[in-house]
């Protein structure tokens, strides 16, 4: 099976506007490659189109090592988006208790959007465990 993480990524922009002329690039002139990895993220935005636009991806139960080609796309759409002025967030949690990471970059000017990815992306490690509603069966009554 291999060693596993869960990873999410952020990209912030400005508005409307800034993100749509990202994805009108992405789309025309990047490999298809990227265009999948962009075509992997949900996006995210306020009422109007002057509010910042997100767009968030979320892999569970992944590898996610530096040389694997999807991972090389992600990396290079997140570069491309903070030259572009955007700011990213990458977080990934590993198996093993301490092999974390959290990437944000960003501009001074965009501040804003920093609070905003950290607002949509936590991270945390949680065990999950299906006891019944109410609390099953107490141990004296078995």
């Amino acid at each position: 099976m291999g060693y596993r993480s869960n990873v999410a990524l952020g990209i912030a922009f400005v508005n409307r506007a800034a993100a749509r002329e990202f994805v009108l690039k992405m789309q025309a002139c990047q490999p298809e490659d990227m265009r999948q990895a962009l075509a992997e993220y949900a996006v995210v935005h306020g009422s109007n189109a002057q509010e910042p636009v997100m767009f968030l991806a979320h892999f569970e139960n992944v590898k996610w090592y530096p040389s694997y080609p999807d991972v090389i796309a992600h990396d290079g759409l997140r570069s491309l988006a903070e030259e572009a002025g955007a700011t990213t967030r990458f977080v990934r949690v590993g198996e093993d208790i301490g092999d974390d990471e959290d990437e944000i970059n960003y501009s001074v000017d965009n501040m804003g959007l920093q609070e905003a990815l950290q607002d949509a992306i936590q991270m945390r490690r949680t065990v999950d465990c299906d006891i019944p509603p109410g609390g099953g069966t107490p141990i004296d009554l078995i």
